[in-house]
């Protein structure tokens, strides 16, 4: 979402505060990705604010999830023989979809 970097609050002593749940040191960074967090420490002139980094790239794809839900499952096994056909699989297709395109590979 976005980086937030606390200012201080002008009390000399102060050198992190806790916020929302997150330690914010002064003058250091950090990442937020709560929407409703962000928005109300957007508001706040204690703040500044910096686009988050993107997310990392070994974050699973939607795909890659329903894969994982699908392991051990008939849907499992129908959208692993059909990948070793070569069938592109896209979405979330339902088990009669697959059982139909397996037939349709193997004819």
């Amino acid at each position: 979402m976005a980086k937030f970097t606390w200012l201080g609050d002008g009390d000399p002593e102060a050198q992190d505060i806790i916020l929302f749940g997150h330690v914010f040191v002064k003058g250091e960074s950090v990442n937020v990705t709560d929407k409703n967090v962000a928005e109300k420490l957007a508001g706040n002139p204690m703040f500044t604010t910096e686009k988050a980094d993107p997310t990392p790239a070994d974050e699973p794809t939607s795909e890659e999830l329903a894969d994982r839900a699908d392991e051990g499952t008939e849907k499992g096994a129908l959208k692993a023989r059909l990948k070793e056909l070569g069938v592109t699989i896209t979405g979330n297709p339902s088990i009669d979809t697959l059982r139909n395109k397996l037939v349709e590979a193997t004819r």
